[in-house]
């Protein structure tokens, strides 16, 4: 029976100030009975499809129930059948937790059985049980997940739909990659898990306990990032369950069950406070076991002014539901003794108008909401650029560093400093600050990816410089010379440089140790909290008409263009930290109080337990310095580069002569790089004594995009990378990004990565990464040097709205194409730089997106080149098949340029992908046929 119900309820939808017109629907019909018997039995999970035409409800079994009967009176009486399908997988015990796929094509669930199982719709009629009394119309598989050894409580599908994390009774969080059906991380309570929930950002995943806890986690590397339990002191932990949720802005974790001055609340714990309890939902007078946050975000005046806000609904022990919104501080629904039990579980639809709620009593009920009651509903496009504007991106994501307020935005786009590198660094003194003159140098963060510092950078061009115009009697245009000084600022690689009145006090209680920078690859970590990048762009050079000792004009033609980058300039005092147990800092200081030389001069000393190791003097002021547990280097204004040993100060090679000042120097692992002024590049391998690139020009690399130098680096086999940022035109768009690699062998600098490559940018992979990558960028033998490429040039992980649209007016057959050649640019990188995991990862990714086009031309020619001699095949398949083969003069068992991974075992991992395509079963048993000959005696 279906109750419309508009004003017996008490209060009201303070939203609009007027009389709510929701209708709330509780249908007899949908229930759940075990047995056969008459008694209802309690529903304990729920979940409205994406699509919203059907509803999942979990009790003893799983039934899929029509929505429109619910709502319409004349859907109800109608013959159409009011129950989909009635899915028994969990055996014994009930279902405890339901959630559709974002998609909606797979429905997950977690039972006493201590299993997960992620259903999927089979074509065709159900098969009929026997003494079965309701009939299915739809036909259901499962894929079942082993891990948990005790219930399992709940369960939530990340943002992309890729992975999917479960919690249980065992005090574990499994979190599950789907399509290779393993578990990709295990996280720890210390006590029964009973809620778990995504940041819709994508960045955390929140789990909440009986151990009084919520636990957020990391999910790029499933790090513990936060643990909240102040909220939570006070209550039992006893709840049934605990159904956290996240905000659809992202901003605030909802959690269940807490308790302030003995009454149940639930508390908010806010993003931009490092998810500190903010403020709490105050009504219900019994333990809250469920929230869950409304997908769609609304708008509202609140004294003229339009505000974005963000709808919560919340059940709990007193048979109550509640629906609040982050504009106000009263809830604006309120609905009393909807249920005669307990409120188990939540669900809103996609458009957020429709909440679904069942309870123990065994019923279900329905509130529809007509447009504008709850606010005005905000396009998702509206969605994205609230998420831009307050995250920086509108992105979805499993690993790269984000802003997290917009406040550190605005920032960034006024000064374009890069921020901290973690919030967990305390903050340098007042003291400190105090003791510094006005100039002050910038800092770079330090991160163990020698990459991230250029995901969070935004390169800004140098001020063009104005030049006094005059003109002679004669008419003839004079040009006034100007003098063009690089502003003081600290080098990126280097760090911060933090100037004192009193040199020689600088550790042991000083205020300047407080202020440290350096180099987080060379080993180096910031201590500071304001830590920003230093930039270094060029300035060009036009040459023009010159005259030769002999007195011959040269003509030099106007497009040759010089580049010349920013000099950096000494600072009076400098401490650097170096890691290592026990921690040391390096101290520099500049001074002129030397007895013999009228010139500063440079001392270098190194600190541990606040006590010196060693010291060197230099005869030049330092100006830059890098290093790491093995090796320390400093470059002096004159252009000299100084090597020495890390335990014992002594010197390596005596100083290295590049006759050019240093603007950037980074020691990587054994590696010393350092990029002179004029845009020259030298690299030298420290233990063997060698030079791998001397000289090497970069200019071409900035002369192609009219851009700046970023930051370099090393990866793969001696490689050097160099980012170059475009320079920034009248739009506002992001600037692009470029990577750029030296292969010794071809003499050549190879574009690793784009941040703005047009037919990239329209693959299917672009953003959301194939499930075989972050498999592979998740695992410890990963190198992670394309993942670290890929923050190199700071590309984001989900597409924005913009890009959406854009690819939805895309036909399939250019869709295809651009992620066919994304996906082979990123085979021939991980070649380019030999890294062997994310070679397989992106080769993988390539046979799966095949596989699901059913494109078995292409598959057969890979499975047939990776298989071997055509000796093999010759007596299973056709001798055309075979001739393929044979026309090569050379089959090697490895594959080219990774000597350590064969080709036949590659193939094994070759063929459990495809066999993910049914209609290609064929195909993979006849080269499981072909491999098993392979191993037999003679082969």
């Amino acid at each position: 029976v279906a109750v419309a119900l508009c004003t017996s309820w008490p209060p009201v939808c303070v939203l609009l100030r007027c009389r709510p017109a929701m209708k709330v629907v509780k249908p007899a019909w949908v229930c759940h009975k075990a047995g056969g018997g008459r008694a209802a039995c309690p529903i304990y999970a729920v979940d409205v499809h994406p699509g919203a035409g059907k509803v999942a409800t979990g009790s003893q079994e799983i039934k899929i129930w029509s929505v429109s009967h619910m709502l319409s009176s004349f859907a109800e009486a109608s013959d159409s059948p009011k129950l989909l399908a009635k899915l028994s997988g969990h055996d014994p015990g009930p279902v405890n937790a339901l959630r559709w796929s974002p998609s909606g094509r797979e429905l997950a669930s977690g039972g006493d059985d201590h299993l997960v199982l992620v259903w999927h719709q089979k074509s065709g009629p159900p098969p009929k049980q026997l003494g079965e009394t309701e009939e299915s119309v739809e036909h259901w598989g499962f894929v079942t997940f082993r891990g948990h050894d005790q219930d399992v409580l709940g369960v939530e599908w990340s943002p992309d739909g890729s992975n999917l994390a479960s919690c249980s009774v065992d005090n574990r969080v499994f979190v599950w990659n789907v399509a290779r059906r393993e578990p990709i991380a295990q996280l720890q309570h210390d006590g029964h898990v009973r809620g778990v929930c995504w940041d819709p950002i994508g960045k955390y995943l929140a789990s909440q306990g009986n151990d009084k806890a919520v636990k957020v986690w990391n999910t790029a590397t499933w790090q513990l990032d936060s643990t909240v339990t102040k909220p939570f002191e006070e209550s039992t932990g006893n709840a049934f369950f605990q159904r956290l949720t996240w905000t659809a802005d992202g901003l605030y974790i909802m959690t269940a069950e807490g308790k302030k001055n003995g009454v149940a609340v639930a508390s908010c714990l806010s993003r931009e406070d490092n998810f500190a309890p903010s403020m709490s939902l105050v009504g219900h007078s019994a333990p809250i076991l469920c929230l869950r946050s409304n997908p769609a975000m609304f708008a509202t005046k609140i004294k003229g002014k339009e505000r974005l806000h963000c709808c919560v609904a919340v059940g709990g022990e007193d048979c109550c539901v509640s629906i609040w919104a982050t504009a106000l501080k009263r809830p604006a629904v309120t609905l009393h003794e909807l249920f005669d039990d307990a409120v188990m579980d939540l669900s809103w639809d996609q458009k957020g108008l429709l909440l679904c709620a069942v309870s123990r009593d065994g019923s279900l009920a329905l509130l529809q909401f007509e447009d504008e009651e709850l606010g005005r509903r905000i396009s998702l496009q509206e969605q994205e650029d609230a998420r831009r504007a307050t995250y920086g991106a509108a992105s979805i994501r499993s690993g790269a560093a984000l802003p997290e307020t917009a406040a550190q935005v605005q920032l960034e786009r006024a000064v374009a400093p890069k921020p901290a590198a973690s919030p967990s660094h305390p903050v340098g003194t007042a003291a400190a600050a105090a003791t510094a003159p006005p100039r002050q140098p910038t800092q770079t963060p330090a991160t163990a990816d020698p990459f991230a510092v250029l995901s969070r950078a935004t390169p800004t061009a140098p001020a063009p410089v104005r030049q006094l115009e005059t003109r002679t009697k004669a008419g003839v245009r004079r040009i006034q010379p100007t003098l063009i000084r690089a502003p003081s600022e600290t080098l990126h690689s280097g760090g911060t440089a933090a100037t004192a009145s009193a040199p020689h006090q600088l550790l042991a209680g000083s205020p300047l140790s407080q202020r440290v920078l350096s180099r987080g690859h060379s080993g180096l970590q910031p201590l500071s909290d304001d830590v920003t990048a230093a930039k270094m762009p060029f300035r060009r050079q036009h040459s023009k008409r010159r005259r030769t000792s002999s007195g011959e004009a040269l003509d030099i033609d106007n497009d040759v263009v010089l580049y010349r980058l920013r000099a950096k300039e000494p600072e009076d005092v400098a401490v650097f930290k170096l890691q290592g147990d026990p921690p040391m800092a390096v101290e520099v200081c500049n001074t002129d109080k030397f007895p013999t030389s009228p010139q500063r001069i440079g001392k270098l000393a190194l600190i541990r337990d606040s006590a010196e190791l060693w010291h060197v003097l230099l005869p030049k002021q330092i100006v830059d310095v890098c290093g790491n547990a093995s090796f320390l280097a400093a470059s002096s204004e004159c252009g000299n580069v100084h090597c020495f040993s890390t335990d014992d100060g002594r010197r390596i090679l005596p100083p290295v002569c590049l006759g050019m000042p240093i603007a950037s120097l980074r020691i990587v692992g054994n590696q010393l790089l350092a990029v002179t002024v004029v845009a020259e590049l030298y690299m030298w391998n420290l233990k063997e004594m060698r030079a791998i690139h001397s000289r090497l020009p970069i200019s071409p690399l900035l002369a192609d995009h009219n851009g700046h130098l970023v930051d370099v680096c090393v990866v793969g086999n001696d490689m050097p990378v160099v980012s170059v940022a475009a320079a920034q035109d009248r739009s506002s768009r992001p600037h692009a990004v470029r990577a750029y690699g030296y292969n010794a062998a071809l003499r050549a600098w190879l574009e690793l990565a784009d941040s703005h490559n047009a037919v990239h940018l329209s693959s299917e992979f672009y953003s959301a990464l194939p499930p075989d990558v972050t498999q592979a960028w998740g695992s410890p033998a990963s190198d992670r040097a394309l993942a670290s490429l890929r923050s190199f040039v700071a590309l984001p992980t989900v597409s924005g709205a913009h890009r959406v649209a854009a690819l939805l007016q895309m036909g399939q057959e250019e869709k295809v194409d651009a992620t066919l050649a994304h996906l082979d640019t990123q085979l021939a990188c991980a070649r380019a730089i030999a890294s062997t995991e994310e070679y397989k990862a992106w080769l993988l990714a390539r046979v799966r997106y095949l596989a699901s086009l059913g494109n078995r031309d292409e598959l057969d020619k890979l499975c047939l080149e990776l298989l071997g001699p055509p000796e093999v095949l010759t007596s299973t398949i056709e001798l055309a098949d075979a001739a393929v083969l044979s026309a090569s003069s050379a089959w090697s068992p490895t594959v080219d340029g990774f000597p350590t991974m064969g080709k036949r075992e590659l193939l094994c991992s070759v063929l459990e992908v495809i066999a993910s395509n049914r209609n290609l079963q064929r195909l993979v048993e006849m080269y499981q046929q072909l491999l098993e000959s392979c191993h037999k005696p003679g082969f």
